[in-house]
């Protein structure tokens, strides 16, 4: 297993919210511990020696199972948040990045994963599990990022 990218009692990870054409976001049912259940984007530690881009495209592949997406951009702030971790807390930044659903079939790979769905952005921010005080903002400012970009175009038979 990869070393994921702790410097100091901070895990560095990336945050990953994916649109389809109709603008919905590609959401996660998370089965894990106690403090880590619910419905989430893709997200993940971004390893040692890997640059953001490059654990963004590895955790989708992981666990989305999908080779094809494009990297729209990347949120200016950090998701901070915390988790368990030796007796303690770690420290969470995150990077958010907004992506664009290409295509390609959704195939759950990470074992915590039960379920997914497309989900519109009011029921996303409703739904996310992020216990975090900024969770419901990385919908929305997602959603605002990609309405402001112009290179979120989709063929009509990319779905």
């Amino acid at each position: 297993m990869a070393e994921e990218k702790i410097i100091g009692g901070v895990l560095y990870s990336v945050v990953v919210i994916i649109f389809n054409e109709q603008n919905k976001i590609l959401m996660f049912l998370r089965k894990g511990e106690e403090w880590d259940q619910g419905w989430e984007p893709i997200k993940g530690a971004i390893h040692v020696g890997e640059t953001e881009e490059q654990a963004v495209l590895r955790e989708v592949k992981e666990e989305a199972g999908l080779d094809n997406i494009k990297i729209v951009g990347k949120l200016p702030n950090f998701y901070r948040g915390e988790r368990p971790w030796k007796n303690g807390k770690l420290k969470i930044n995150a990077r958010v990045f907004v992506c664009k659903y290409v295509g390609g079939e959704i195939k759950l790979g990470e074992p915590e994963h039960i379920d997914y769905k497309w989900m519109d952005v009011e029921e996303a921010k409703e739904k996310i599990w992020l216990t975090q005080k900024y969770r419901k903002n990385i919908v929305e400012d997602a959603y605002k990022f990609i309405l402001s970009t112009s290179s979120f175009a989709l063929s009509p038979n990319s779905r």
